[in-house]
């Protein structure tokens, strides 16, 4: 919270739940690829959190908690993309949040750089 002038003021920091790996609000577009129950497909959507280990999305899909997908993305002024399998961990609503998993070495440290230009501290494995 900041005060000015007497007054109280908010931060739009999103609540940290018991994490690893801290989050913060952005908005990038992604495309998840899903493979459930034989049937394969890719959807377009928007990141709604973002950090070193995870993200969070908004899809207006059905996708079972615990199923193993793949996101493609790019960072905001980055010129090659993020290609991840991921897992989701959670979801509420129409939101979903996601888990990276095995990313490769020079994904994790350009995705670490933009967290820290967002303000999220980098945790190193």
């Amino acid at each position: 919270m900041i005060i000015t002038n007497s007054k109280k003021v908010e931060t739009m920091q999103p609540k940290q739940p018991n994490r690893r790996y801290p989050r913060n609000r952005v908005d990038i577009r992604v495309k998840l690829f899903i493979n459930h129950l034989g049937t394969s497909q890719s959807i377009i959507v928007r990141t709604y959190e973002l950090g070193p280990g995870g993200l969070s999305v908004y899809a207006p899909h059905e996708i079972p908690v615990k199923s193993e997908i793949v996101l493609d993305f790019t960072i905001p002024g980055d010129k090659e993309s993020i290609r991840v399998g991921a897992v989701v961990r959670n979801r509420s609503g129409f939101r979903y949040g996601m888990e990276f998993q095995a990313m490769a070495s020079a994904q994790r440290d350009r995705l670490r750089v933009f967290c820290a230009q967002l303000g999220v501290p980098a945790k190193t494995d």
